[in-house]
């Protein structure tokens, strides 16, 4: 865009003529045109000027004596052409153009044709002169040919129009020839005389002298005509020879091309000395001029064409053009965004020199500073008003235009990129998602720049995941399919591209899944680099992450404990198989789970039973497994041993476990030959023999067995006989025919309860026996598919006594599945609650959605035939059963639905047939509530709650009122209050409740384990009522009498304890109140534990004692089930429970009754001595036993009895640090998975003391280092320590932790043992590599990762406890510690590559660069700007001591060098810069380059513009030209 004008142009001269033209006096001179003018396309400012159109064209055209023109430029000029000219043939002397200065537009190709009287003399030479033929000449020398001309002869005259001649006389004219070369005219020299030879012309065209007489050239003389003119006359002597010969010669000598090259070399020194640019820069922008708003318009018009120049638009910049007005005018003109730029540079460049002059000064938001910060707001806010204007004409152009030209001021450096990076993050960020397709768009075009750095880069990958995995979670993500995809295809792409922007835990770890869900196993690549970051990010929350650190072993036991109050999930077998790869040690923590004695119930044996069976279908052997496994049992453990037992029975029983190679396995032992070996408390290994259930075993392994057992000196007579007289007992009690002479036919029946006590004592294999034959015998011949027999109730019921008693729950579903196809609705119902009763359990055999599914479509059937008023019971049983499947919460409040209405359309009659006088006591009621009911339900009408309260009082009156007298009294108001429930049921549970306080606070009533499980099993009642009920009372303090009863006990007494042997309900109301107390445990824990606490309390307050009072809790079987229910809460939540049962202000009887508890709990005697040794609680604490010995260790230390100052108190936390420091030395540190769930104040205490140990065993070079031995141990006890540090953080994340300076110190410590060169740091270094800094980084990293918190980093983080005053100082002491900390590990991760060989091979072995890298990208990330900043200088500044350009800490620091960094000034001797090049080196003779010294070269950005002025000047750039040595050319 310049239109810069050739030196070589000829002024205007005065009117001359021409010779032999007859023109007139006033003809205007002919314009001479430049060489640029002649060849090269004519500028569009040249064709705005007008031609007089009276000037003749023909007399320009026509050269001197009719010679052919020379061109016209000088050498150089010819040169620098880069038009190809055409070549003139070679018989043919080169014509002249006659092109005029201004061509029409619609004449611009064609040339204008010469005057007919002036072509017929041009064209007619002489026959006998033909010009001779002329060598070609070269291609850019040569001229484009002239177009071919007419010949006149043969022309018809009507093809020359006849032109009036022009008679007037005219002045002479020296005509120049075209083709001559040009150059600039100089003055004549008044100091030469007249009689020197004149060797140029002033006429500014080269060897052209005009006919003056006066000239040497115009004397003639016979030398001048026989040889020529001559400057200077030839040599008189002649050439002897020529030289050709000689040349060879002479170029063969060595000194040949030295001379060559110094004559050309001093050629150009001399040639490069004459057009040296040396005058000082005359840049200036262009000026800004007041304009009109016409002119204006026009202005940015002609802006918006390109045709216009640059230097004509620079003459008059309008002002009142800055800011969004700018842009919005190039917006709306189209300008072109090159000439946008321009403009905006001009604007910007005037108003920053004008902050100069003025003196503005440079401080934070003034001056330049900020009128940078507001262009750049200016920009943004231009490019978001375009996007959102989609109603716009055009937008799509609009909008690529904005983008265009934003960018272009992005790459020209005329923003604040910090500012306009801020301003894109900030708005994806906060995008919604229709926008976010755009500034995707946007983001891509600075991709690699938001990348480079780690505050915008981080910030970039942490957007892009928080939107897609908003988009994943999104009910409509379907409608958002592209643009997930488009997030993803993003965000892979960066994963292998920069990993290193997904380092951070807490985001990647919330956004994983939404970025690998769907990520196919052909993506190697992308798995790889997830499973590259996953490692990564887990390096940093090792010590905070409960899951990194937990082992195997305990994330087995967690998996397996779900299922204890949870029903078996199908997935639980894959993942617990894919724990490890440790087979055996997954088998073997399995079967110590299912036989552990602190895990309750049976649902424990059948989980393992089909956690086995499935593996062992994949390729475990079984049997293997449990024959390694026998002899780890002890011999005291009598209950594991049972367990175990009955695991194996039932893997006997489907096969999985081979008896044949079990009594193999006996043989190769030796056999059995000591009757301890089958006693019940013998070796597990052989009493396993006696166990094996013999139904299973065909005739030749019984007969094996018996004869293995009879060497033991077993009765294996006596003990088929007591399997027989089972069979008949349970035959008697069934009703099914014995042998007439059998004794026990003549006996009375046994009931179920008293015939279970003896089967639960016997052996497994009698059991295993007695189910198998339930099963087979009395169920399994039934055929359902043709007339069913009769099946009571009262028969179901009894084998659901005898195999609860014997623990045979696979034989019980078993039966239960057979009885589903009966269509007796109460036995259906029992099987319901049978069900319910034992769900856990049943979820680990089978899959309990399609029995629910069975008994539903019976209840359909039933309903269809019967009548839905029959199903009452089933339908209730059922909507109990829906709880607790998965799925089917839905389906139970639908059924409750049906039972309400049920309840509203049936008749009230007596809910069992217990007594036949139930008729006579119901008849007291036909008069009042049995009408007044009745007639309520017949209308159809709502009652109100009023009617409702007097009516539930009455009813309430008479139950009370039959606790004193009979059950059956007790019988008739349970179905008036089953209808009653009908009208309101949320009413009724509330006068339920407040009925329930009331007889909480009655000082004479019967215990409320006779009176409440009635309406419990009746449906009534649910034990949560009560539970809320005894919570709520236990608020107030006048609440409950000081003579009532003990309600609190008797409360936990319902809801633990099983019904005693005299109770007035029947099975299946026990059953349902059973299903009631299992559905407390799993649902009201946290009841549970306040009811526990003020049971406990109100034992002690009561002066109880185990084994001696006459309470509640003192009760058979009373503190069992309360130890029960203890093992059962610590297993749902130990901490909870542990802040439950350590309330302030208690009594010493109830701490030591919860210390007597705690040591039952763990198997630790009886509990009578109560203080348990510390060092005891640490060795028994293992996978099973950790959440017991938490709370152990809890309620001791808790012992708030003492004062903070009381020296037991001390003693306490010495006695504890004491064994805490003995189990380290023992490598025992199974037990810090307690200390996250122990009180602040002992957590802190132990932290504090575990970091102080840490800090004192790292090496220093300060310090004497230690022995080898001694840095082992060292080690050793490093190791134990930071396990302790980090179970105690887990627990306690709070802010309270912080970086500690002793981290600082060490870290400095290492870099310099690493950095170091002499023997002891080189000893010393091996060690530090492969164990010392690995432990600092894991030391660092969990307060690192603890200490960051979600807000800003220039935003104060409160401390607790302090002012806000005061919150200053600690936050500036952490962030000089952060930033000391960056800075050891900027110097760790330099010197990591520079260590020799070996310790490099060290350090590449433990990954220690990439550990470091991650850390300090966690710590930067937290750190306030201006100390990033400082941290910046100190480490990669061009003023740093030792700069570095590692691209790793560029990235860390967020360090973007300035761009003027790329340039270097290097000021030189001015001899040695005129000489220029390497050139000089030679031509000075020196053989080495004198060292640069570089010094750093800044310059304007808003001033470098091209084409500032109108008039161009030698040095008019914004960068000197005497910076570069800069030439002219000639």
């Amino acid at each position: 865009m310049t239109s810069r004008t050739p030196i070589g142009v000829q002024p205007p001269r005065p009117p001359q003529r021409t010779l032999g033209s007859p023109s007139l006096p006033g003809q205007r001179p002919s314009h001479q045109r430049t060489l640029s003018q002649q060849y090269l396309p004519q500028s569009p400012i040249r064709k705005e000027s007008s031609t007089d159109p009276s000037y003749d064209l023909s007399d320009a055209a026509q050269p001197r004596y009719h010679t052919a023109p020379r061109r016209g430029g000088s050498r150089l000029k010819l040169e620098l052409s880069t038009d190809s000219m055409a070549d003139s043939t070679p018989c043919e002397s080169p014509q002249p153009l006659s092109q005029p200065r201004i061509t029409p537009l619609n004449d611009s190709v064609d040339t204008v044709q010469p005057s007919p009287s002036s072509s017929i003399r041009q064209l007619q030479p002489e026959q006998d002169n033909i010009p001779l033929p002329m060598p070609k000449r070269r291609a850019r020398f040569s001229r484009a040919p002239s177009r071919p001309r007419p010949n006149p002869k043969s022309a018809p005259p009507s093809a020359v129009p006849a032109k009036a001649r022009d008679n007037r006389p005219k002045p002479y004219t020296v005509e120049y020839p075209q083709a001559a070369p040009r150059y600039h005219p100089s003055k004549p020299d008044a100091s030469r005389s007249s009689t020197d030879l004149s060797r140029a012309s002033h006429s500014g065209y080269a060897d052209f002298f005009p006919w003056s007489g006066t000239h040497p050239e115009d004397q003639f003389s016979e030398t001048v005509i026989r040889n020529g003119y001559f400057h200077k006359a030839p040599p008189n002597q002649a050439e002897a020879a020529t030289a050709k010969p000689s040349m060879p010669t002479l170029a063969k000598q060595k000194s040949c091309l030295n001379a060559l090259s110094s004559v050309f070399l001093g050629v150009l020194a001399q040639r490069r000395h004459g057009g040296q640019i040396s005058s000082p820069s005359t840049f200036k922008p262009p000026p800004r001029v007041t304009l009109t708003d016409t002119k204006r318009e026009m202005w940015l018009k002609d802006l918006a064409n390109p045709a216009t120049s640059l230097r004509r638009l620079s003459r008059t910049i309008p002002h009142g053009i800055r800011g969004k007005v700018l842009l919005d005018h190039c917006l709306n003109k189209n300008v072109p965004t090159e000439r946008a730029v321009w403009l905006a540079k001009c604007v910007g460049a005037n108003d920053l020199r004008a902050f100069r002059r003025k003196g503005v000064s440079q401080t934070f938001m003034g001056g330049e500073t900020k009128w940078i910060r507001d262009w750049t707001l200016f920009v943004e806010q231009f490019v978001e008003s375009v996007f959102s204007a989609f109603d716009m004409p055009d937008w799509k152009s609009k909008v690529t235009y904005a983008i265009r030209l934003a960018t272009n001021l992005y790459t020209e450096q005329l923003l604040d990129r910090d500012h306009y990076m801020e301003w894109l993050l900030s708005g994806v960020e906060n995008s919604t998602q229709d926008k976010l397709p755009m500034w995707i768009l946007v983001l891509q075009l600075y991709w690699k720049d938001l990348l480079r750095l780690r505050k915008t880069g981080r910030r970039l990958v942490t957007s892009l995941l928080n939107h897609l995995s908003a988009i994943q979670a999104d009910p409509d993500r379907d409608l958002l399919l592209q643009l997930s995809s488009r997030l993803k295809s993003l965000l892979t792409s960066l994963l292998t591209t920069n990993p290193e922007s997904f380092i951070s835990p807490t985001t990647w770890w919330r956004c994983r899944e939404a970025l690998v869900d769907g990520v196919t196993s052909a993506d190697l690549s992308i798995q790889a680099a997830c499973s590259h970051i996953d490692r990564r990010n887990s390096r940093l929350v090792a010590g905070n992450d409960v899951s990194s650190t937990e082992s195997m072993h305990q994330r087995l036991v967690k998996l397996l404990d779900s299922t204890i109050c949870q029903p078996f999930n199908e997935a639980l077998i894959s993942q617990c198989w894919a724990l490890g790869s440790d087979k055996s040690a997954i088998v073997q923590v399995l079967l110590d789970w299912s036989t552990s004695p602190l895990r309750p119930g049976l649902a424990k044996v059948y989980v393992a039973v089909r956690l086995l069976r499935s593996w062992g279908r994949s390729g475990l052997d079984v049997t293997a497994s449990l024959l390694d496994y026998l002899d780890l049992v002890p011999l005291d453990d009598d209950q594991r041993k049972h367990l175990l037992y009955h695991l194996i029975s039932e893997l006997a029983r489907s096969g999985d476990f081979s008896t044949a190679r079990y009594l193999q396995w006996v043989i190769s032992r030796g056999g059995l030959s000591d009757a301890a070996e089958v006693d019940p408390r013998g070796p597990c290994a052989s009493r396993l023999l006696v166990e094996l259930p013999t139904h299973t075993m065909n005739p030749s392994l019984r007969c094996m067995r018996a004869n293995l057992l009879r060497r033991a000196s077993f009765d294996v007579e006596a003990e088929r006989v007591d399997l027989e007289n089972a069979i008949k007992l349970i035959k008697r009690g069934l009703g099914l025919p014995l042998a007439l002479d059998d004794p026990i036919s003549q006996r009375k029946p046994m009931s179920a309860a008293k015939l279970a006590k003896p089967i639960s004592r016997s052996s497994r294999a009698l059991q295993a026996s007695v189910g198998a034959f339930l099963k087979d015998e009395v169920f399994g011949a039934l055929d359902y598919n043709a007339e069913l027999p009769e099946i009571s109730c009262a028969t179901f019921n009894f084998c659901r006594a005898i195999l609860e008693a014997a623990g045979d729950c696979e034989m019980l579903l078993a039966i239960v599945k057979l009885m589903i196809k009966s269509s007796n609705p109460d036995l259906l119902a029992s099987c319901a609650d049978t069900i319910s009763l034992q769900f856990t359990t049943f979820a680990a055999v089978d899959d309990m959605r399609n029995i629910f599914d069975a008994l539903l479509e019976s209840l359909k059937t039933i309903s269809q035939h019967q009548g839905i008023i029959s199903a009452r019971a089933l339908l209730a049983s059922l909507a109990d059963l829906a709880d607790m499947v998965p799925g089917l919460q839905g389906r139970s409040e639908q059924l409750r639905g049906e039972l309400l209405q049920c309840d509203r359309s049936s008749a009230i009659d007596a809910c069992s047939p217990v007594s036949d006088s139930m008729t006579s006591h119901r008849q007291d009621f036909e008069g009042t509530i049995y009408e007044e009911i009745e007639k309520m339900l017949t209308s159809g009408n709502r009652i109100d709650q009023p009617t409702m309260g007097r009516l539930f009082k009455t009813i309430a009156g008479r139950l009370e009122d039959g606790w004193s007298k009979s059950a059956d009294v007790q019988r008739t108001c349970l179905p008036l209050l089953t209808r009653l429930r009908a009208f309101d049921y949320h009413h009724f549970d509330a006068k339920m409740g407040e009925w329930v306080g009331q007889v909480k606070s009655a000082t004479v009533r019967p215990p409320l384990v006779e009176t409440l499980p009635l309406l419990v099993g009746h449906g009534c009642l649910s034990l949560a009522t009560v539970l809320n009920a005894c919570l709520q009372t236990s608020s107030r303090s006048d609440a409950v009498p000081s003579d009532a009863p003990p309600y609190s006990q008797e409360m936990i007494q319902l809801a633990s304890m099983r019904l005693p042997p005299s109770t007035i309900l029947t099975p299946e109301e026990c059953c349902r109140f059973y299903i009631q107390q299992k559905a407390l445990t799993r649902e009201q824990a946290g009841g549970l534990r306040r009811l526990l606490s003020m049971a406990l309390r109100e034992y002690c307050d009561c002066g109880g004692k185990i084994g001696v009072s006459n309470l509640p809790l003192d009760q058979p079987g009373c503190w069992q089930a309360v130890l029960d229910l203890f093992n059962h809460l610590v297993l749902v939540d130990p901490t909870l429970l542990a802040q439950a049962l350590a309330p302030k202000d208690v009594s010493p009887a109830f701490r030591e009754l919860v210390e007597r508890l705690t040591s039952q709990a763990l198997g630790l005697g009886d509990g009578a001595e109560s203080q348990v040794p510390f060092d005891s609680i640490l060795e028994m604490a293992n996978e099973l036993s950790l959440p017991f010995c938490q709370v152990k260790l809890s309620l001791t230390l808790t012992d708030d009895t003492r004062s903070p100052g009381d020296n037991q108190s001390e003693s306490h936390l010495a006695l504890f640090t004491k064994a805490m420091e003995n189990a380290i030395d023992t490598r025992n540190v199974m037990w810090t998975s307690i200390l996250p769930h122990l009180g602040d104040g002992i957590a802190q205490h132990l932290k504090n003391e575990a970091q102080a140990q840490f800090i004192e065993l790292f090496p220093s070079m300060k310090t004497q280092p230690a022995a080898e031995p001694t840095l082992a141990s060292s080690l050793q006890a490093a190791n134990s320590l930071l396990s302790v540090i980090e179970s105690i953080s887990r627990g306690h994340a709070e802010p309270k932790v912080q970086l500690l300076p002793a981290m600082g110190e060490k870290l400095s410590d290492m870099w310099d043992i690493l950095a170091g060169g002499d023997d002891e740091r080189k000893r010393l270094r091996g060690v530090v590599l492969t164990s010392w800094l690995p432990l600092m980084l894991r030391f660092v990293a969990m307060h690192a990762v603890t200490t960051s918190s979600p807000e800003p980093v220039s935003t104060p983080t409160p401390t607790p406890n302090s002012s806000t005053a005061a919150r200053t100082s600690p936050n500036t002491a952490q962030t000089d510690l952060r930033a000391k900390i960056l800075l050891s590990l900027a110097g760790i991760l330099l010197e990591l590559e520079d260590l020799d060989p070996t310790d490099a091979q060290l350090a590449q072995r433990c990954d220690l660069s990439q550990q470091v890298f991650d850390l300090a990208l966690v710590l930067v990330d937290y750190l306030p700007e201006d100390a990033r900043a400082h941290c910046a200088r100190l480490v990669l500044s061009a003023d740093a001591p030792n700069p570095s350009s590692d691209p790793r800490l560029r990235y860390l620091f967020s360090y973007m060098p300035p761009s003027s960094d790329n340039l270097m000034l290097s000021p030189r001797n001015r001899m040695i810069s005129l000489l220029g090049g390497s050139t000089r080196m030679a031509m000075l003779g020196s053989s080495a380059p004198a060292p640069e010294k570089l010094v750093p070269f800044g310059y304007k950005r808003w001033e470098v513009l091209n084409e500032p002025t109108p008039n161009v000047g030698e040095n008019d750039t914004s960068l000197s030209m005497t910076l570069f040595e800069a030439i002219k050319l000639r």
